[in-house]
């Protein structure tokens, strides 16, 4: 038997085992609705996404359906799970919840009028801190998945954290490259607060993309990677299937412990219900007519909209310019670190219901630019600044031949000397690497940086770095990693 046949029958064995532990509860049915423009398919037992489609071309998925076999066990995450961190309100402790931790059935509720179907979610919930009741919508013909969370306490409840995981189909995995393309999706997320939206673009191009908005009080606060098991086929987080992501609405939770030693994009939040209260979470799915029709698609749905030229990395000796569009105006702006940015309003906006504003950059890294407008929505822009061109090739030299200069003589590889590899994480150099062509001095990742130090020299030489580089070329370059008579 070849290899290859050996590990296609190792996979059909795997996913036939996977398909086993099915607590998602595909093996029971689906739930079918003509959502205006959209089709929609539930997973009967747990009411979750099987199928988000256009009406027009019903053949297509935003849901990797034909994996979903494969991803029915607990803990894989799908489109309508929810989960939350809360407390009851003075305690120190957040409780965990987690829809598809420990799948149950859920249970379904009485749908009529505008509701497709409802479902309590107490079942799947390992707690009963909360009541949840998810619902599928069309209002004004726009598909909404909500979430109405009621306290039922009589306490208050503090909702630390609590997110709708997404799931599109991103999945690779064992697909050829025309079933990839004409299957599959790519989704990105803008962390805007109440600006925030995901796209879903499907990678044949000419397809139109879905757009996720916020219904109710839902902001895009965070952008949280879920975790799941690598091991089952499709492999999750692999080179072919990436990873899923949750819209989480609040962060505080996070902010304070899995995220203490990082700045999140967004100021972490909370939510108080008072005993009895309800509030309601969700997102609204909306397709546009192509993948330039997304900002339009926006603004006919009432959402704010921004663009920055040339874009969100500003050099402190060329500023940017931004416009903005929303229904309501701008009642005022703030920048996160203070004095990072400055910025003037311009006239440079020439269309109906845009504004422009002239950006600059003061302090280096990364800044918050918060736009409250009138009816009270916050829209938040991330910028990262920079130091200006003449600078920044500077300090680019000098980084690449002192921090990325590796001087062991007595490294089997005979890379020194050299400009190395670098983990900007670690602050170390990249010396072992199982992916060896990130570890040497070859391919893309290995010549980056040694090629990027020469180039330098062109625009900006530096005579202590052209002797490094001398150094390199003549030592290492044609010393051992090139033959000395190559042409």
């Amino acid at each position: 038997m070849s290899i290859r046949r050996l590990l296609l029958s190792g996979l059909v064995l795997l996913s036939s085992v996977v398909a086993q532990t099915d607590t998602l509860g595909i093996g029971h049915g689906l739930l079918s609705f003509n959502a205006s423009t959209l089709r929609l398919q539930l997973v009967k037992d747990s009411q979750t996404a099987y199928a988000i489609s256009p009406a027009s071309n019903t053949a297509f998925n935003f849901v990797p359906a034909d994996m979903m076999a494969n991803r029915s066990s607990n803990a894989q995450y799908h489109l309508g799970d929810i989960t939350f961190r809360a407390r009851i309100q003075g305690s120190s402790t957040w409780t965990r919840a987690d829809s598809a931790a420990a799948r149950k059935p859920v249970t379904a509720l009485a749908a009529s009028g505008t509701t497709l179907a409802a479902a309590d979610l107490t079942p799947t919930l390992n707690t009963t801190l909360l009541k949840i009741v998810r619902r599928w919508v069309v209002q004004n013909g726009t598909l909404e998945m909500l979430f109405d969370v009621t306290n039922t306490q009589t306490s208050p409840v503090e909702i630390g954290a609590i997110g709708a995981p997404l799931e599109f189909n991103n999945i690779f995995t064992d697909r050829s490259a025309a079933d990839t393309n004409n299957k599959c999706s790519l989704f990105d997320p803008y962390i805007g607060a109440d600006a925030g939206y995901v796209q879903v673009t499907p990678l044949l191009g000419t397809l139109p993309p879905l757009v996720v908005l916020p219904a109710a009080k839902s902001p895009l606060e965070g952008w949280r990677f879920l975790q799941e098991n690598t091991g089952p086929f499709p492999f999750y987080q692999s080179q072919t299937f990436e990873a899923l992501y949750e819209w989480t609405f609040h962060t505080l939770a996070y902010a304070q412990n899995e995220w203490a030693s990082v700045t999140p994009w967004n100021a972490p939040t909370s939510a108080v219900l008072q005993p009895n209260q309800t509030r309601t979470y969700g997102l609204r799915f909306v397709l546009a007519d192509s993948i330039r029709g997304i900002d339009t698609a926006l603004q006919t749905a009432g959402h704010p909209v921004a663009n920055a030229i040339p874009g969100y990395i500003v050099a402190q000796d060329r500023p940017a310019k931004l416009f903005l569009h929303h229904s309501s105006a701008v009642s005022s702006m703030s920048v996160s670190p203070t004095g990072a940015l400055s910025w003037v309003k311009a006239s440079d906006a020439v269309a109906a219901g845009w504004v422009a504003y002239e950006v600059s950059g003061v302090t280096w890294g990364r800044a918050r630019l918060s736009v409250t407008y009138a009816d009270g929505t916050l829209q938040t822009i991330h910028f990262f600044v920079t130091r200006g061109a003449t600078q920044v090739v500077s300090d680019l030299g000098s980084f690449l031949t002192n921090q990325q200069w590796f001087t062991n003589t007595s490294d089997p590889f005979l890379r020194a000397p050299s400009v190395i590899s670098y983990d900007r994480e670690t602050n170390k150099q990249v010396v072992d690497e199982a992916r060896a062509w990130i570890a040497g001095l070859s391919d893309e990742a290995g010549a980056g940086s040694w090629l990027a130090a020469t180039m330098k020299q062109f625009l900006q030489p530096n005579a202590a770095e052209v002797a490094k580089l001398e150094q390199f070329v003549n030592k290492t370059l044609f010393g051992s990693l090139q033959n000395t008579d190559c042409e």
